[in-house]
């Protein structure tokens, strides 16, 4: 098995940051190819909602905050009669959204199209495994490697995959999520 796995975009960590602290007002224009090549390492932050594709002009994506449910999940059976007494996550409500305009040549603009910003810490979206992390995952596992062999590799501090794993989101990798990400 390879030891160095993870061949993420230099930049990835940035963007991801500066995507996630974008003002109200301030559109991101990001190359068409580049956003391709980026968006499998950012989609833990946003996810697509839908889109406006009009007769004439730019194609509009909007996209939505991953931590957006309001309340909490309230269950109908007693605590003691689960089957897992593991609580959910608790809901955090975060009002920000982007859109994503596309006017079918040039760079592509991210734009934020809400007042508020995020309520809650960048920290709070490491839990959500990029598709980029769960892709490469995949194809280790394809190889017929075992989960276990595939997540060690790609948690090794000594050959660079732990800090890549950090900067494209992937941060909280288990063998779990490479297992169902083989299957």
């Amino acid at each position: 098995m390879p030891t160095s796995l993870i061949g993420v975009p230099p930049d990835v960590a940035q963007l991801r940051e500066e995507i996630f602290n974008i003002s109200h007002g301030q559109p991101i224009s990001i190359e068409r190819a580049r956003f391709q090549q980026l968006w499998p390492y950012l989609d833990n932050i946003y996810v697509f909602k839908g889109t406006r594709k009009p007769t004439r002009g730019p194609t509009v994506t909007y996209l939505y905050r991953r931590l957006f449910r309001d309340k909490d999940h309230k269950t109908l059976v007693a605590p003691g009669d689960r089957q897992r007494n593991w609580a959910s996550r608790s809901a955090i409500g975060c009002p920000c959204r982007l859109k994503k305009v596309d006017n079918g040549s040039g760079p592509i603009q991210l734009i934020r199209n809400s007042k508020q910003g995020h309520n809650h810490e960048y920290s709070a979206l490491a839990w959500k495994i990029t598709s980029g992390i769960k892709a490469l995952a995949g194809q280790e596992v394809s190889k017929g490697y075992t989960a276990s062999q595939v997540a060690n590799v790609l948690k090794n501090p000594q050959n660079g995959n732990l800090q890549a794993l950090h900067l494209a989101g992937g941060e909280a990798l288990r063998s779990q999520d490479v297992r169902n990400a083989g299957l």
